[in-house]
């Protein structure tokens, strides 16, 4: 994925690649190098590799808006004039619009809350496996469908069939076109 990271004066930014998990990491040097996490931007793709190639294909565009940064905040000195950055963002919409490359840009905060949600949920439902629980619709048990098929075969009206059962009618008429195909 790639990250666009504004300074908190709004005099610069700084484009890179990295992945999920490094992107906590930024987070933390964020409050020490005074990069405004509200300003900053995270672009998602599909495939890995495409982030490496808009990141580099990016430098390279705006290589005439680079400069050099007086104090080396994280080790790179590449910082690009923040009153380039809505020209970035327009341009990686338009090449994802362009070339289909299943692009998402998001606010850095939006992401981040996005993501600790996700992995709250997947947690959960780990624990909840381990735990023998397993989501989604019940199965029917099968005589209760050979019981409808016998039910219907006999006249019996699908209401009827569904109180004497205790199943709802859509589940009936469900097993019922089950059982016709």
């Amino acid at each position: 994925m790639l990250y666009i990271l504004a300074l908190k004066d709004k005099t610069a930014f700084k484009v890179g690649v990295t992945n999920r998990h490094d992107l906590m990491r930024i987070a933390i040097l964020a409050r020490k190098y005074k990069f405004d996490l509200n300003k900053s931007y995270v672009i998602t793709t599909k495939i890995n590799k495409t982030s490496q190639v808009l990141e580099k294909q990016l430098h390279s565009d705006y290589n005439k808006f680079k400069f050099e940064f007086e104090n080396k905040l994280d080790g790179h000195s590449e910082f690009i004039k923040y009153e380039q950055l809505k020209n970035i963002l327009r341009d990686i919409k338009y090449k994802a619009r362009l070339e289909h490359l299943g692009i998402k840009i998001f606010k850095y905060e939006d992401y981040m809350d996005a993501t600790l949600i996700s992995d709250k949920i997947k947690l959960g439902l780990k624990n909840s496996r381990c735990k023998g629980r397993f989501g989604g619709r019940p199965r029917t048990d099968i005589t209760i469908v050979e019981k409808i098929r016998e039910m219907v075969k006999n006249g019996v009206n699908k209401v009827a069939i569904a109180k004497e059962l205790g199943i709802s009618r859509g589940t009936i008429y469900e097993y019922i076109k089950q059982v016709e195909n």
